[in-house]
């Protein structure tokens, strides 16, 4: 996945790793706070969602930054796009929230299950 100057993946270890700057540049740094199922970025943030099934995100330089545990519940897909963060939760329905992290309420937006989640691309990084 990439966004902005950002990469990442999840290694075969199953952590999230990520590196900023020129395809060159280096080095690779290891982001998920446990590991990770499923990641995501979005210009100054970083989204996965970790084994436990659960959605943390931070923002701010890779390496620094405290993750937010931010799913109300567990979360099998996720994006982020800007201030926007949306997820797909156990229940299969479509919630989203904008703002800060930890900002709330998350909000329902599906009418019913959803199989997955997409958020336009922000266009600031």
């Amino acid at each position: 996945m990439c966004s902005g100057d950002r990469i990442a993946f999840i290694g075969d270890d199953g952590f999230l790793y990520a590196k900023e700057g020129g395809l060159s540049a280096g080095p690779w740094i290891e982001e998920s706070p446990q590991g990770a199922k499923a990641g995501m970025l979005s210009c100054d943030r970083i989204g996965s969602i970790g084994q436990d099934g659960f959605l943390y995100a931070k923002e701010g330089g890779l390496s620094t930054g405290t993750w937010v545990e931010e799913s109300p519940q567990g979360a099998t897909a996720a994006m982020l796009s800007g201030d926007r963060i949306a997820l797909i939760g156990e229940d299969g329905f479509l919630y989203a929230k904008e703002g800060g992290l930890s900002a709330g309420p998350w909000v329902e937006q599906s009418p019913g299950p959803s199989t997955a989640a997409y958020l336009s691309e922000d266009q600031s990084c």
